[in-house]
């Protein structure tokens, strides 16, 4: 098995062979690119590079876990729901409060459950990334004949790494702290549950004197630990966990223990590898095997976004390229006029030359082959003038306006559930807007997919709920856009 992990300018290779419950490191290898390294593609001489050392791994089968910059994290709180609803909350919650397009794959992994508001909800780890960037990875990998099993992210591998190898005591606050060249990322576990986590950018440590580097990542840490009092946690943190690429890590566990008075360690070979006797752990590779570990430790619902990217190309595939049809169209139109050219000259050719010279002229095959041609392009006029007429079908469907009437209301009412009150209904540019209140938030996804069964309805989407306090109950706004009717027709 390889396990490959991308960074914002490097790739993490892992080989590893697994037997039960237990993993055999073979190689590994970090590979990294130069500050003005973008993609594969603008750098085809690195890519293969890249490809022929993939290869000397000898393995084509293949776990990705991204650990860049472009990823986009959130946590959630939502309600129990079964999956389909919770796929569509959970994509409608995101897209509104980050502002996401439509090009962006999303997935989701429970962490487990909360209670709110006297109610059993689901504590979720959303990522998002766009499509293009996991595309591009996808493509290159799948040239260098590699089969992808499954792509995950860093925040999530992480966590997984975490439980499985069961790190941390569930009875202490502990910062995990990644240390890095350019970056230091830190992870609040309260009580062995994930938190939060912060990332600082901060100069290349490798770059500056060692104990200007050291006293730099102290400080990071030290505001970390006073961020997390700031916001009101349970307690203060008791434990610092360090892994990660910076080489002075030994040196800094030694003046975190000694400045901020703190267990302070570095994190170790788990028990789950076996031969850590002949092959050197190193800690940063911690998101590869978190990744590798939780193939044989499966959650309810992970992270996998190769499922995400397959759905989205699937989709992509159905849709009309209009790019093709017009250069097919300028493509013929540019036949048009080559025949045009040829008939103008058989016509010349007639007038000057005698009716023998014109038969022969006629039978030689290029001739023979530009009539067939002249032929296939009439019928291909034809077929324009088909898709005419049904571009002028369209328009009047386009031009027809829609109706408010009473049978809406019946549609609206007739599929309702019963704990959901309509507060209000009003009309205006084609749009009609419920305004509704709950005691159940999940039943405002239901009644919003139901609502998007309605024929009456081309168009379906509400906004965010909210909680009422006084009220105790959740409210939303659900909008509806009606479908064009002829306007002669009544109801």
């Amino acid at each position: 098995m390889l396990i490959i992990e991308i960074r914002d300018n490097a790739l993490s290779l892992i080989r590893a062979e697994s037997r039960l419950n237990a993993y055999t490191l073979k190689e590994s290898k970090i590979i990294e690119f130069d500050e003005s390294w973008k993609s594969f593609i603008s750098h085809p001489e690195q890519a293969l590079s890249l490809t022929q050392t993939i290869h000397s791994f000898q393995e084509d089968k293949v776990l990705l876990c991204m650990n860049t910059s472009s990823v986009i994290y959130r946590d959630m709180i939502v309600p129990k729901a079964s999956p389909r609803y919770l796929d569509s909350m959970i994509r409608h919650e995101l897209k509104n409060a980050l502002n996401l397009s439509n090009e962006y794959l999303m997935d989701y992994a429970i962490l487990g459950d909360t209670i709110k508001d006297d109610k059993k909800m689901h504590k979720i780890l959303v990522s998002a990334v766009l499509a293009s960037t996991v595309n591009e990875i996808v493509e290159f990998l799948e040239k260098a004949n590699l089969k992808i099993l499954s792509i995950d992210v860093s925040l999530n591998s992480l966590q997984k790494y975490i439980d499985i190898t069961k790190l941390l005591n569930k009875d202490k606050n502990t910062l995990v702290a990644d240390i890095g060249t350019s970056s230091i990322r830190q992870y609040l576990f309260e009580r062995g549950k994930y938190s939060y986590y912060r990332t600082t950018k901060i100069a290349a440590l490798s770059d500056v004197d060692e104990n200007l580097s050291i006293q730099t990542s102290v400080d990071n840490i030290e505001k970390m630990i006073q961020f997390s009092l700031s916001l009101g946690q349970n307690s203060a943190i008791d434990k610092i966990i360090l892994f990660g690429s910076y080489t002075k890590i030994e040196s800094l566990k030694e003046q975190l223990s000694e400045q901020l008075s703190l267990e302070t360690s570095i994190l170790s070979a788990p028990s789950l590898l076996t031969n850590t006797k002949h092959f050197e752990f190193k800690t940063d590779l911690v998101y590869g095997l978190g990744a590798l570990f939780s193939r044989k430790h499966r959650r309810k619902k992970d992270i996998n976004l190769i499922n995400a990217y397959n759905a989205f190309y699937s989709r992509s595939s159905n849709t009309i390229n209009f790019d093709a049809i017009y250069n097919s169209l300028a493509f013929g139109l540019g036949y048009a006029a080559l025949f045009a050219v040829i008939i103008a000259t058989i016509q010349t050719n007639i007038v000057n030359s005698n009716i023998k010279k014109i038969n022969t002229y006629l039978t030689r095959p290029d001739i023979v082959l530009a009539l067939e041609n002249i032929a296939q392009l009439k019928a291909n006029i034809a077929s324009l003038n088909e898709i005419t007429n049904e571009l002028d079908s369209i328009q009047e469907v386009l031009d027809s306006i829609p109706r408010y009437t009473n049978l809406k209301i019946i549609d609206l009412l007739t599929i309702k559930p019963n704990t959901i009150e309509i507060e209000s209904i009003s009309f205006e540019n084609n749009i009609i807007t419920l305004s509704i209140s709950t005691s159940d938030p999940s039943l405002i996804h239901e009644y919003v997919l139901a609502l998007s069964d309605v024929s009456s309805f081309s168009q379906v989407s509400y906004t965010s709920y909210q909680y009422d306090s006084n009220m105790k109950s959740y409210t939303s706004d659900i909008n509806l856009t009606l479908n064009g009717e002829d306007s002669n027709e009544n109801h």
